[in-house]
């Protein structure tokens, strides 16, 4: 998650930023299912911190080779579709339309990593979702909505993971959203738009 970093001792890792207070609390109860303590906090916008070694140690190898979880996320289609869920909230988007109902913005995840977009592919694959691998080029500059300051890309390209029309209502049964705003605009989508289910 492009949010998460660990501290000094690699016994904490922190995420920060989070804009929606419904994926801040899916953290926090995420950790405890996993008899983790979690904890949600307010400090100029939500953050959530969880302290767990394992956790962090995971964090640390998935940002260093991604690949290397892949044998741990595909243990099960139940930890396949977690690890989707988490990174579809964090980096995703869930499509638009326009009143025709025929061009569309179908969900889509974005990631400055190939490797990270090509093992959550491999994971859309177990779950025989189809999908698109793409790539576009950064703008010389964008200015922070937030702060309203001006940043330069540290990357030329991001790549993107774009879910197949046929296979969007899939997608939202398994995957979906766990941030409300994103659920309800991707169930908009699919109630407005003439999506097939061919899969």
């Amino acid at each position: 998650m492009r949010n998460g970093s660990t501290d000094s001792d690699g016994r904490q890792v922190q995420y920060s930023w989070l804009k929606d207070e419904d994926f801040a609390s899916a953290i926090v109860e995420s950790a405890k299912k996993l008899k983790i303590y979690g904890h949600k906090w307010f400090r100029r916008n939500r953050q959530v911190v969880v302290t767990n070694i394992v956790i962090s140690e995971l964090v640390k190898v998935g940002k260093e080779d991604p690949f290397s979880l892949l044998p741990l996320l595909r243990i099960n289609k139940e930890v396949a579709r977690g690890a989707l869920a988490g990174w579809f909230d964090a980096e995703g988007s869930p499509g638009s339309f326009n009143a025709d109902g025929y061009k569309y913005d179908s969900p889509r995840g974005r990631c400055c990593k190939k490797e990270v977009i090509k093992l959550m592919a491999r994971l859309l694959e177990y779950l025989n979702i189809h999908h698109t691998i793409g790539e576009e080029l950064t703008r010389d500059e964008f200015i922070s909505p937030s702060t309203g300051k001006r940043y330069k890309p540290k990357f030329n390209k991001i790549y993107y993971l774009r879910i197949s029309r046929c296979c969007v209502k899939r997608f939202s049964k398994l995957i979906g959203f766990r941030i409300r705003r994103k659920m309800d605009a991707l169930m908009t989508l699919i109630r407005e738009s003439r999506f097939k289910e061919i899969c």
